[in-house]
């Protein structure tokens, strides 16, 4: 290519780029709602350089002209001139509109409303204009419903910068401004002509002569305002022409003069002789050269701004030098004469970055510094009368100096007792706070209670009533956890908290804790790592309370854990005969704790802070109670965590045993079986291998399922690990898992248990056994029963229309309860644990119904329905709110927020059945499998060709099994470099291939990777994982069924 083609590709480019951001731009919309629109931000501007273009100019070239988007309106100084253009679409009813530029100081503007190509309306305005009727640039506009308008703008300011802040307003809107404006502006001259006149009566009756001096300020002040805020373009066109109304710039050195006046003739003149005090003399002269050079305009017009700015800091400078001289002389009144100054100083800086363009546009920035002006003399005001009176506040100050001492003692003993007040009312705040959670605490697990419960009537499976008397078992401990914890801390506040010493299995104790925790850890999609070491058989201690140590730290860990994994270790330390150390720790990969939070964590009825509050709710009360038990136990507690990774609890116990031995092996008939162990984490894996080597196993030990295959071992006992990692596979490695040769198989599974459909099997029935193993799974090794997932449908909820449902509730155990219930049901339920995550589900999926709970962190039921009436497909969609909030104005509250309907907790099946059925009438719904590979959307894509979308689905498929395999080894070595470009070379491959889940996997992935955040990977690699199984899965059917089709043909 030669250069001259690469310029020419270039300027097309750039021709194409600058078209393409020229109709990018978005059009104001006015609705019934708007009153008054700042289109400002809607505006883009054409700084106009050398001659400005013409109208028509302007408009024949716009779309090849580059422009500029501010966020402030303020576009420097263009002595040519600004072209202003912006959209407008009138969607309201109304038609009368007033279109302004709240800004007077514009020489020129030049305002052309176009419609469909033509000119519509063509005004002007500005200083160089006459017959003004408001001091700003005013144009009033008729805008027809339901049309779209291009408003062009041309303004230009000689002197100062063009600032061009634009609003359109109905005209009712700008009829209530504009009396508004009358009504300030009014009482604002009222103010200096009041001051004015008491100038006059001070300089009458007390013959004082800074009196005049101020009178003059306040008539130049009158003027400067004049002028500033544009009323001068009120007046008849043969005054506004004068040269004193033309020019803010004219004025300042007069006000700056007449302000230095009063200074000099107010304050005292100093004894000795003061350079302060003569060059504040000499500024007299500087400011009348200064006035005579504006006038003439001897210098450009930027040249005549920049030196009245210079001179008026310097008369800032030398009055607030020689005014804090008078003030270290003990003149008290010089004090007032100083914060007038400082008020000018401040507001002369803040106007000074107005006009630069460093601040917003609005009515403090646009007349801070005239505010300014009347602050000081406001301030001149107050210290003449500070003056007139000083002699007798002197009198006044030795008469109070006495009641001031007596005053100082009865405020610091005010302040103690404010202080002891608001501790007792900060601490019944936090209590009544606590009482107040309690009804959203208890009523969720009775919820859980009564359904399970109710559903037992009904159900003859004994697995199913065993998982359901489980449910209710574990809402009845959170249940009894609440109440325990109210009444453990009452009795710690009472000292009679008291240790039952008795014998007890400690090996025991761990394991029960565990089995019950393992569980709540899988709900969650938890691993829970169970790992003990030889515990003497029986210590003395009250096995009680160390069962609730555990389990409130165990609860805390997995409250404050989103994914990864809960851990669960303990050893004892003997010391002497009889003494044992037991040496506790809980691990979690939760948010962790920041350094200065640490302290909080032992507080009672306290979370870290409001936030953590919402989402992670509790009684505040689980450390205090274990450091209490700790203390009464005589041991140590101390806390490892790092924010963001995770957190570890570590716990030293002391006891008493009482004989030598330790927990036996289990049965000799385990002594010298051969088992096989298959587990892909090492850390788990290494754990089983040394429990089973402690009760009499030879172990074989395999991190793959292709390994174990190849041994050529004959097993007594395969005892196979089934991490929720690898659920999507679990299919296969449980029937691979059951070719291999062995009298009994034990599936040690996390998260939900296998299904009886995913045994194959019919002769090989394993052994079924929620992790972790324990010493106990393994002597019940024969009496293990099969879990299984099959259920018993009901009668009533077939009677249920064909509805397609979404429950939103933060509590596992209400979802779980309303899937059971509806289940083996014509209706389909999906399930969000939090209002993000319906509302992202509304977003892609229309729903008969929607049952909301209120009360859930960072978005509550309310704010979530207000987001979900916005979504396209369930704006119209039914939502019931589910919620423990019993008080009829809750009820009223709820439906007047967009509700349809209210159910309140705890809910039974009939009321639920009933109101689906009241809502969901003639609803029907067809399930759809949600596939890896949307085929629509690759077919998208590929612009409609299904060719084309076989073709880049074949080239994905072809690098993901090797790409997974480095990704796999990087995340292993742990090289996050390497981790992040293979990250990425997939998440661009996928782009164009429908696997919208696997790209989006990618994303966050990648994202984490460059953000360093490497505590979020696990679970991210882990989807990763599943999500390419599933495509290479769908990939090599529908290549099945592709070339079955073909043959056919």
């Amino acid at each position: 290519m030669s250069k001259l083609t690469k310029i020419r590709a270039l300027l097309a480019f750039t021709l194409f780029f600058l078209v393409f951001y020229a109709q990018a731009i978005e059009a104001v919309k006015l609705t019934d709602e708007s009153s008054k629109v700042n289109i400002s931000s809607a505006i883009v501007a054409y700084p106009q350089q050398g001659r400005a273009l013409s109208f028509d100019e302007f408009k024949l070239s716009r779309t090849n002209l580059s422009y500029q988007s501010h966020t402030i309106p303020n576009y420097g100084f263009t002595p040519a001139g600004v072209w202003l253009y912006a959209e407008v679409t009138n969607m309201s009813s109304k038609q009368s509109w007033v279109l302004n530029v709240n800004f007077s100081q514009l020489d020129q503007v030049d305002f052309y409303l176009v419609s469909n190509g033509e000119v519509l309306e063509q005004l002007s305005g500005g200083r160089e204009q006459s017959n003004h009727f408001y001091r700003t640039p005013t144009f009033r506009v008729t805008l027809d419903s339901e049309q779209a308008y291009q408003v062009y703008l041309f303004v230009k300011a000689k002197r100062i910068p063009t600032i061009a802040p634009v609003r359109l307003m109905s005209e009712e809107q700008h009829r209530y401004e504009t009396l508004l404006d009358y009504l300030i502006w009014g009482i604002f001259y009222g103010a200096l002509l009041v001051i004015a006149i008491y100038c006059m009566f001070v300089l009458i009756d007390k013959r004082e002569v800074s009196a005049l001096a101020l009178f003059t300020l306040v008539c130049l002040l009158f003027l400067w305002h004049t002028v500033w805020s544009g009323h001068v373009q009120l007046l008849p066109k043969q005054w506004h022409s004068l040269s004193f109304f033309q020019s803010v710039d004219l004025l300042l050195p007069l006000v700056c003069a007449s302000a230095s006046l009063f200074t000099l003739t107010f304050l005292p003149k100093p004894a000795n002789f003061s350079r302060v005090y003569l060059a504040l003399k000499l500024l007299f002269i500087i400011l009348f050269f200064t006035f005579i050079i504006v006038l003439f305009g001897w210098f450009s017009e930027f040249g005549q701004a920049m030196l009245v700015r210079i001179v008026g800091y310097a008369t800032l400078l030398l009055n607030i030098m020689f005014t804090i001289k008078n003030i270290s002389q003990a003149f008290l009144p010089a004090n007032t004469v100083l914060v007038g100054w400082l008020f000018l100083t401040l507001g002369s800086v803040i106007g000074s970055l107005f006009i630069a363009g460093k601040l917003p546009v609005n009515s403090f920035t646009t007349y801070v510094f005239q505010s300014a002006l009347l602050a000081q003399t406001l301030c001149f005001v107050l210290a003449i009368i500070l003056k007139v009176r000083f002699s007798l506040e002197v009198e006044i100050r030795q008469a109070s100096n006495d009641a001031e001492n007596n005053f100082y003692l009865i405020e610091e003993q005010n302040v103690h007792l404010d202080i002891a007040r608001r501790e007792a009312v900060k601490a019944s705040k936090v209590k009544s706070q606590f009482l107040a959670n309690m009804s959203h605490e208890i009523r969720t697990p009775l919820n859980a209670i009564i359904g399970f419960s109710t559903e037992l009537e009904s159900k003859t499976n004994e697995t199913e009533r065993d998982e359901h008397v489980r449910i209710i078992n574990s809402a009845a401990s959170d249940l009894l956890i609440i109440v325990n914890d109210i009444l453990d801390f009452s009795k710690m506040e009472a000292g009679k908290l008291t240790i039952n010493q008795k014998p007890f299995s400690p090996r025991d104790a761990f394991e029960d804790i565990a089995s019950l925790m393992a569980k709540s850890a899988h709900l969650k999609q938890l691993e829970f790592i169970f790992d003990i070491d030889t515990l003497p058989s029986v210590l003395i201690g009250d096995n009680f309370k160390l069962k609730q140590l555990m389990s409130n730290l165990l609860s805390n860990a997995l409250k404050f854990t989103n994914y990864g994994q809960i851990v669960l270790r303990a050893k004892s330390l003997q010391f002497g005969d009889d003494d044992y150390m037991l040496c506790i720790e809980v691990e979690d990969t939760g948010i962790g704790i920041s350094n200065l939070d640490k302290k909080k964590l032992f507080t009672p009825f306290n979370q870290l802070d409001d936030e953590l509050n919402r989402s992670f709710q509790g009684t505040g009360l689980g450390l205090v109670i274990c450091q209490e038990l700790v203390f009464l136990m005589r041991g140590s507690i101390e806390v490892q965590s790092y924010y963001s990774i995770g957190s570890k609890f570590k716990i030293n116990l002391p006891f008493k045993k009482v004989n030598d031995q330790v927990i036996p092996a289990v049965q000799n008939r385990f002594v010298s079986k051969i088992a096989g162990i298959y587990d892909p984490s090492p850390q788990s894996r290494k754990i089983t291998c040394r429990l089973l080597k402690s009760v009499g196993f030879d172990t074989y030990t395999y991190d793959s399922i292709s390994a174990f295959e190849q041994a050529n071992v004959s097993f007594d006992y395969i005892f196979a690990s089934l991490p929720m990692r690898y659920i999507a596979n679990r299919t296969s490695i449980i029937n691979r898992i059951l070719k291999l040769r062995s009298q009994k198989t034990a599936l040690v599974f996390s998260g939900p248990p296998p299904e009886q459909k995913q045994i194959r099997s019919v002769i090989n029935q394993p052994i079924i056994i929620r992790s972790p193993l324990t010493l106990k799974n393994i002597n019940n090794l024969n009496n293990v029963q099969l879990e299984s997932a099959e259920k018993v449908s009901k009668s009533d909820p077939k009677s249920l229309p064909a509805a397609r449902i979404l429950a939103v509730d933060d509590m596992p155990l209400n979802l779980k309860l309303l899937k059971t219930w509806l289940r083996d049901s014509p209706s389909t339920l999906d399930t969000a644990s939090c209002g993000a995550d319906a509302i992202k589900l509304c977003k892609q999926n229309g729903y008969d119904l929607i049952l909301m709970d209120i009360q859930m962190p960072t978005m509550d039921g309310l704010q979530a329905t207000q987001h979900i009436r916005q979504t396209q497909l369930n704006m119209g969609t039914p939502i019931v709110a589910i919620t423990a909030h019993a008080f009829r104005e809750e009820k009223e509250r709820f439906l007047s927020s967009g509700m349809d309907d209210y159910l309140p907790k705890p809910v039974d099946l009939a009321t639920l059945v009933n109101t689906i059925q009241r809502w969901c009438q003639g609803a029907e719904f067809v399930e759809t499998k949600k596939l890896a590979i949307n085929w629509q959307i690759a077919t998208t894509k590929a612009h409609g060709s299904d060719e084309g979308a076989r073709e880049f689905l074949a080239g994905f498929i072809a690098i993901l099994p090797s790409s997974m395999t480095e990704i796999e080894l990087h995340w292993q070595k742990q090289d996050f470099v390497s981790l992040q470009q293979c990250v990425h070379k997939l998440h661009g491959a996928s782009a164009y291939t429908g696997a919208t889940r696997f790209q989006r996997v990618c994303y966050d992935t990648e994202s984490n990777l460059k953000q360093q955040h490497y505590q979020s990977l696990t679970k991210l690699i882990s989807t990763l994982l599943v999500e390419a199984e599933a495509i290479l899965e769908q990939w090599h059917n529908t290549s099945q069924f592709n070339s079955k089709h073909s043959g056919r043909d």
